[in-house]
């Protein structure tokens, strides 16, 4: 028998291989469930709720900011524009957390400091 065969080596390697994952994850978020307010006013505002429910709220507008040059190489392939554009995306996405993180985290110290 191979170990590519061996039901224990497969396991091992099934369970490694999860625990890996498992390691990769990010940490937790204070970040609450967003709503989507109704009206016309609101389309494409996601909105940040309190988690305590005083009625605060920070919003945001996914897709308002204008995004930078995407930095290719010479000679570029549709792999370079794949990985340009999916750099970007993270980046924004972390840039984004950060900003919603900083205005609740904010919050947090003005209206609730007991918590």
């Amino acid at each position: 028998m191979t170990r590519r065969d061996d039901p224990d080596a497969l396991l091992h390697a099934h369970l490694r291989a999860q625990r890996q994952a498992t390691s990769a994850l990010p940490p937790p978020s204070i970040i609450p469930a967003p709503v989507f307010p109704a009206g016309r006013q609101f389309r494409g505002t996601v909105r940040f709720p309190c988690p305590i429910g005083c009625g605060w709220f920070h919003d945001e507008h996914p897709g308002s900011e204008t995004p930078g040059p995407l930095l290719l190489p010479v000679g570029f392939t549709s792999e370079d524009i794949e990985d340009a554009l999916t750099a970007r995306a993270a980046a924004e996405g972390e840039t984004r957390r950060r900003r919603i993180e900083g205005a609740i985290t904010a919050h947090y110290r003005s209206a609730h400091p007991s918590h």
